[in-house]
This record gives C-alpha cells, sequence and structure tokens, in this order.
C-alpha cells in the first residue's frame, strides 16, 4: 500500500492533537470520503479501504490518499484512529485489527464532534433538499471569498468534489438524520429544509423524526440562528418552538405569507431551470435564474439566501452564486442524450423526492413522453412508504420498476418488483386518480434485462428519468451505450445493424470487462472537468490491460491513444474517437542502491510521500506535483529545482509495433518541460519508470517536504485547472507577464484567468474547452503586445476530433452486417 505520510500540519495539530495518523474503514462512501479529504487538507496522514473500487476511491488515490481495495488486517498500518462508515459491521476485520493493537476506533457520527470543534457550523438538514442547499451555500461563501471547510453529501459539478478544508473560520456540513447523526453537531446556523418520514429502520413513525430534528435544533449555539421552509408544517412548528424559546428564526417560502424571504412569479427559462423573484419582508430583492429545474429547487434557493443574508453577503453575491450553480452528482443528473433519447438519473427514493422530480421533468421538458426507472431503495422504507409510493408516480407516461435495492438489509423474498409493478398499475386504474393518460406499468428482473428493454422500447423524444440512491444509474449508462450502437429512429429491437467499427470497439469493451467502458465521459478523469466521451475508455491499471487494449486497437485499425492523469491535458468538447486508455499501471518495486522502479500510471504524490517514509531522497521536490509517473516522464516534470531528467535511470516502454523496450534516459532527449515523446501521438507510451534515488533523513526530507508544500498552497490556487499554463520565457515568468499585462480575471466563459496567480486558468463552472483555447490566444495576444513575447503552452491541447465514426472519415464508407 502506497502510504500519503507527512509531517503533522499545524492546523490539524491544533485541531486533533495526538491524531497525525487516521485509516477509514469504508473510505468510498460519500461521507468518509469527504471526511478523509478534510483531514487530508489539515495535514493528517490518512489511508483507508473499501470493499470495491469506485470514481471515489480513484479520485481520493489521484489526490495523494492511498486506499486499498477489499478489507484486511494489514491495511490498517499503525494509525492513531481508524474510523469507520456506518455501514460498515462490528465485526470487520480491520477494525478487529485495530483493537487487538489497542488502536481507537470510531464512528463518522461521534467523530463529527471532534471534527467541526472550534468552528462556526452551518449546518443543513431535512429529509430533502440537503444536499444541493449545502452545495449552494458552499459555492456562494466561496464566491464571496469566505473560504469555508465543507462536506458536501453529492460531488459537486462546479468544484468536482464532495469536501474541502478551507481557512475560514465557517465550516459548512450537510447534517444527516440517519442513525441521528446529525445530533453530532452544534451549529451557528442551522438550516431545516423539510420533515418527512423516512429511515423505518431508525425511527417508528414521524413522530421520532420529528423529536430527532426538534433535539437538532435544541443544539444551536446560544445567538444561533435557525432557518427553516415556512412552507413545511413540521420545520414551521420547529421555527415557532425555537422563537417561543427566545432562539433567532427566519423563515423562508413560496405559498407561506409569514416567510421573511419569500419567492414570486416563478417561471421556467430558456436553461430549462427557473427564474424567481425575491422579497424581503416584502421588498424585492431582485430576481434569482436558477439552471435547475424544479420547485423545490426554488425553495432551496430561497434558504441559501437567507444563510447568505446572516453572513452579511449582498443578495447580489447569492444571486451570482445561485445562477452558476450546477447541481451535484445524480441530482437531476443529465447522463447524456442518444438520437433524441434524454436520459437522466436522480437520487429521489421517497415518495415525495418522487413526485417532485417527474414534476420537474415536466417542467423542464414539457409533453415529451417521460419513462419512469425506480429502483425501490430498501424493503423497510418500501412497505413503511407504501400508499405514498403507489400515489408517487401519476406524472410519469411509463414505469419500470427495478430489483428492490436491499442495501444493509436481506430479501426474504416477500416483495418483488414484480408486485410493485402490479400494484401501482391497479393504483392508477382506479378514478379517483384524474384525468385518464395512457400509461404502462412493468418490471424488470435484473438491470440488464432494464437496459434491454428500455433500448427495445425507447424512441426519439422520450426522457428517461432514473430514480433510486442504489444502483440505477447503471442501467442509465448502459442504455445510452446500448442505444448508440443502433439507429434510434424507431426502437432498437427492429434495427440491429451496425457497423463493424461498431462491433469492433464493442468488442474491446466487452474483452476487458471492469476495465473498459463504452462512451464514457472524459469529463469525470479530467483535472479541469472538460471533455467528452471516448468511443471506449479503458482504465488500465495492470500491464495487461494496457498491451491487451492496445493490441486489439491496432488488430481492429482503430485510432488509440494512452493518456495518464489527465492533469495537464485539455480534452476536445467533443470526445476523443476510437479506444482511450489510461495508464493507472499501479507497479511498485524497490531495488537495492535506493533504486525503485514505478509503475507510470503512480500518482507522483503518492509516490513521494511513500519515499518520504522510507527516508529516500532524490524527489522531495515532486511532493506537490500533480499527475502520474508516466506523465511525469513525458513532460519532464519539474519544481524547486529538480526534474525527472536528473533522476531517471531508464523506462520500459511501449512501441508503435506493439514491443516493449527497454530505454535509458538519454534516449528520451529530455529539455526544458519536454521530451521526444510529447506531441509524440501514440508512438510510444511509458509503462514504468526506473529512478536513481538516494538516502536521506526522514524529518529533513519531511520538513523540506511540507516547505515546499507550503510554497505551492500559497502561490497556487485551488479549484480545476490543468496547472502552470504556460512555459517560463526566457529570463521571465509567465505569471509576472501575464499580471502585468493586466489579465488577472480575466474571462472566457466559464473559464478565468486566476486571481491569485496568473498562470492559472480555472473552471469556474461549466468550462468548455473551446473557452479554454480562447482565452489562451487573448492571453497570448495581449502579451504579445505589450511585451513582445509569445508564450508557449505548457499544457497539451488536444484538436477537437473529425466527425465521422470511430476516427474514420467517410471516404472509407461503412461496412454494415447484420447481427
Amino acid at each position: 500500500m502506497i502510504d500519503n505520510a507527512s509531517v503533522q500540519d499545524p492546523v490539524g495539530a491544533e485541531r486533533l492533537p495526538g491524531i497525525s495518523e487516521v485509516h477509514i474503514v469504508g473510505i468510498g462512501g460519500a461521507g468518509m470520503s469527504a471526511i478523509a479529504r478534510v483531514l487530508r487538507g489539515w495535514g493528517v496522514r490518512v489511508h483507508g479501504s473499501d470493499r470495491a473500487a469506485s470514481p471515489l476511491t480513484e479520485a481520493l488515490c489521484a489526490e495523494g490518499i492511498a486506499v486499498s481495495i477489499g478489507h484486511r488486517a494489514e491495511n490498517i498500518g499503525a494509525p492513531d484512529l481508524v474510523l469507520a462508515s456506518s455501514a460498515v459491521p462490528d465485526d470487520n476485520i480491520e477494525l478487529a485489527a485495530a483493537r487487538e493493537q489497542g488502536v481507537r476506533v470510531a464512528r463518522r457520527p461521534e467523530f463529527l464532534t471532534t471534527l467541526t470543534a472550534g468552528y462556526d457550523v452551518i449546518a443543513v438538514a431535512g429529509a430533502h433538499g440537503k444536499t444541493t442547499v449545502t452545495g449552494m451555500v458552499t459555492l456562494a461563501m466561496l464566491e464571496a471569498g469566505l473560504d469555508p471547510t465543507y462536506i458536501v453529501g453529492g460531488v459537486m459539478a462546479n468544484l468536482a468534489t464532495n469536501a474541502r478544508a478551507g481557512e475560514g473560520p465557517h465550516f459548512v456540513i450537510e447534517a444527516d438524520e440517519y442513525r441521528r447523526t446529525f445530533l453530532a453537531l452544534h451549529p451557528t446556523i442551522a438550516v431545516v429544509t423539510n420533515v418527512a418520514f423516512d429511515h423505518p429502520d431508525c425511527f417508528e413513525d414521524l413522530g421520532y423524526v420529528r423529536l430527532a430534528f426538534g433535539e437538532f435544533v435544541d443544539n444551536i449555539v446560544p445567538g444561533g440562528l435557525l432557518v427553516a421552509c415556512a412552507d413545511d408544517p413540521i420545520a414551521r412548528s420547529l421555527a415557532a418552538s425555537h422563537h417561543a424559546n427566545g432562539g433567532r428564526v427566519v423563515l423562508y417560502g413560496i405559498s407561506e405569507a409569514s416567510a421573511d424571504w419569500r419567492a414570486r412569479d416563478v417561471r421556467t427559462n430558456d436553461a430549462g431551470g427557473l427564474t424567481f423573484a425575491v422579497e424581503h419582508h416584502g421588498i424585492p430583492q431582485g430576481e434569482v435564474t436558477l439552471q435547475l429545474p424544479g420547485e423545490y429547487n426554488v425553495l432551496n434557493a430561497l434558504a441559501v439566501v437567507s444563510v447568505a443574508s446572516e453572513l452579511g453577503l449582498e443578495v447580489e453575491v447569492a444571486r451570482q452564486a445561485l445562477a452558476h450553480f450546477e447541481g451535484t452528482a445524480r441530482r437531476f443528473e443529465v447522463l447524456g442524450e442518444v438520437g433524441g433519447i434524454t436520459v437522466v438519473d436522480d437520487y429521489a427514493h421517497h415518495p415525495t423526492q418522487i413526485r417532485g422530480v417527474l414534476q420537474a421533468a415536466r417542467d423542464r421538458y414539457g409533453e415529451r413522453r417521460l419513462v419512469a426507472v425506480w429502483e425501490p431503495h430498501t424493503f423497510s422504507r418500501v412497505r413503511a412508504l407504501y400508499p405514498d409510493f403507489m400515489a408517487g408516480f401519476d406524472a410519469a407516461d411509463e414505469v419500470l420498476v427495478l430489483p428492490i435495492y436491499a442495501a444493509r438489509e436481506v430479501d426474504d423474498g416477500s416483495l418483488t418488483s414484480r408486485d410493485l409493478a402490479r400494484d401501482l398499475a391497479e393504483a392508477a386504474a382506479r378514478p379517483s386518480r384524474g384525468p385518464e393518460r395512457p400509461r404502462r406499468f412493468r418490471s424488470a428482473a435484473t438491470l440488464e434485462m432494464a437496459v434491454e428493454e428500455l433500448a427495445s422500447t425507447c424512441r426519439p423524444g422520450d426522457v428517461v428519468l432514473l430514480m433510486g440512491a442504489g444502483r440505477e444509474y447503471v442501467v442509465g449508462r448502459q442504455l445510452l451505450q446500448r442505444l448508440s450502437c443502433v439507429n434510434v429512429d424507431q426502437p432498437a429491437s427492429t434495427l440491429k445493424a451496425r457497423s463493424l467499427t461498431e462491433r469492433s470497439l464493442d468488442a474491446i469493451a466487452e474483452a476487458l470487462p471492469g476495465v473498459a467502458e463504452r462512451h464514457a465521459s472524459l469529463a469525470r478523469y479530467s483535472g479541469l472537468g472538460i471533455g467528452g466521451p471516448a468511443d471506449v475508455l479503458v482504465v488500465a491499471r495492470r500491464r495487461e490491460e494496457l498491451l491487451t487494449a492496445v493490441a486489439r486497437a491496432q488488430a481492429s485499425g482503430l485510432p488509440w491513444k494512452v493518456y495518464g492523469g489527465l492533469t495537464n491535458i485539455l480534452l476536445p468538447d467533443a470526445g476523443l474517437r476510437g479506444v482511450v486508455v489510461l495508464n493507472r499501471i499501479q507497479e511498485l518495486t524497490y531495488g537495492d542502491d535506493y533504486r525503485l522502479t514505478a509503475g507510470a500510471g503512480v500518482v507522483v504524490v503518492q509516490l513521494v510521500r511513500e519515499l518520504l517514509a522510507r527516508g529516500w531522497g532524490g524527489l522531495t521536490w515532486a511532493v506537490g506535483l500533480p499527475g502520474t509517473v508516466g506523465g511525469a516522464v513525458v513532460n519532464n516534470a519539474g519544481a524547486f529545482g529538480g526534474e525527472i531528467s536528473r533522476v531517471l535511470a531508464a523506462a520500459d516502454v511501449l512501441c508503435l509495433d506493439g514491443t516493449v523496450a527497454r530505454v535509458p534516459v538519454d534516449w528520451f532527449d529530455f529539455r526544458y518541460r519536454c521530451s521526444k515523446l510529447k506531441g509524440a501521438g501514440a508512438a510510444w507510451v511509458v509503462l514504468s519508470a526506473d529512478f536513481r534515488l538516494r538516502p536521506g533523513d526522514p524529518d529533513k526530507l519531511s520538513a523540506k517536504a511540507e516547505e515546499y508544500t507550503e510554497r505551492r498552497r500559497r502561490s497556487q490556487p485551488p479549484g480545476r485547472t490543468l496547472g502552470s499554463t504556460f512555459k517560463n520565457p526566457p529570463g521571465d515568468y509567465a505569471g509576472r507577464l501575464i499580471e502585468a499585462a493586466g489579465m488577472k480575471g480575466a474571462r472566457c466563459g466559464a473559464i478565468e484567468v486566476s486571481t491569485q496567480h496568473a498562470n492559472f486558468l480555472m473552471n469556474t463552472g461549466g468550462g468548455t474547452a473551446a473557452d479554454f483555447r480562447a482565452l489562451i490566444e487573448r492571453v497570448q495576444e495581449t502579451v504579445n503586445r505589450q511585451f513582445g513575447v509569445l508564450l508557449e503552452p505548457e499544457v497539451e491541447i488536444v484538436p477537437e476530433p473529425p466527425s465521422g465514426v470511430a476516427g474514420i472519415s467517410a471516404e472509407r464508407g461503412v461496412d454494415c452486417v447484420e447481427d
């Protein structure tokens, strides 16, 4: 296991005395991954484990947090604390190992008190909407320059993360009522969006839920504020009780006249979201425009305006942040569109949420046929709320019920998706249910069968809305892949002719199950959060997987390209045709005389932290270097006077003819931030690198690494960037020239020249590759005009692909076969 050892940061030492290393069991979950990021930001040494790899675990590894897949006793190392997710059973082998070693074991709820101690806590609670409100509040505070620490229950599209340790006095956190976790918090500002009966495995009925929320409100610190939704009767009742006991209260709402902040004139806008007028005590405060649909998001936005006002922010600041807010993962997330069929995923798994999301889809998509795909979440929830679920799908034209997601429960076979579909059909047929509309209710025994059923019946204009908190999103992704292989002008079952190229791409994906994916978005792997889909994306963690993907692409005559960490590469908006391989090879071997062999996919930050713990010097300067070993070799990466070329001895390289060659350092023809491999297309691929290192004192090396880390932290802006955009010209600095040219803060679309360091171009949310290229050209022209210096990009800019299938031109024609 690669460890991200580091010297205890003063912030961490102050906030967590006696804790310099933490192991997290279940680190791949939304809540635990967020805690890991905050601890890491404090300088705590963090590592963890989870039962399966996921995009979240991969993202943590890319950030320098080591993650072991699978639970083993040796994973825990020698931490000061083992922190476990609520989903991890008490008899977990790693928890048992910690107890045997006398290491303290804590669960997330009890740890939250320690985590948030000393902050002004802004806690957002509610049966629904808390993830979105937490994200909105976070973005508003960041845009106002408050720099809070934050934990959000989903990855925010604007920031490409769910957590960060800030330097301000505020801690914004999603307050989860499950198992009464939110009672560990003592907020300065508490938000209650709504209260409804849920989690029947935890609460007996709505009365117990209300009591828990009442305790949460009672935890508000003296002089603190409760922000509550006046349109929700229980939230309003909690506010009345709190006010009667001398507490401060602000109410928001649409229909309730007693609200301090109200929305009026709610209407749809051209972005598919909603625009509305805001009033404070009846005084107009201007209009707010959202990219998100659904009246519930109007209420969410009002909660944010209320919090912003308490923080002393101008309404205009909140309005701008809300206009920029792009949502969080799995909250009305548009997964894609193929042939006029739109696929949307949402976390809705409660009847109230389902009704609201279906209405939001009606608001955005009008009378397009709405196909609801429901994955019921836990047997206890379905049974407890059965009548409400039966009345929740009136806005849908069709409903497809997936197998019930058991989560932590056991399926006793007494309730199935077929039962639910049958009862939904019977409920919809009752005369009391309003106007008759053509409707159909179906069930699927497996996720795979659901994909085939949807692919065979969907037609252009349909909106497929997936709802659930389990794995229903997999159906959406696979459906998009399936639809892309057929002509969707007619039902897919009647059109099975596919080009040989598409069949070849399918064959590569099928040959590497769990490794390759068809039509996968590259944006989620990019440091900038930009990039369209790849025809086939292969995430190769072993050398054999990479070699197999390349060999099959070559044999099929398909274009192919291998990338590393995608931390300094601008990917095209239209994506990449053919086979795209992400080199994540994780080989790591220590030899005699301080020789090291590292796979090209090893994250540089992780590698350096491992070397620091061993007392190996030579790469300490790279402690904050983004990206992977392979990318560092290709670009001759350097910092603080060090360069890869000075410590590299040799490398294994994949050649164009498919052979693997071992080449010495001189073969690379290294120059400043360049080698013969840079810009060489797919001609050569680094598979592993051998380094010549030297002994050093671990304490001195760690101290030097901390110095470098702090210098980077002060000078380099947080957020989505590709690192330094331009190479430094001889005798000068690109950042100085750009700043002197008055370009700090310049924007093209959502891409901005950082106001902290002018050589960083940032994606502030929703930026495109076209925006990035346009801003590069504008900076180059301005600097050249004022100083006579033409800045050369340090980032690699991948051009937009030509039209055609899989990069094969139309002149070649398309050969079709019948399945």
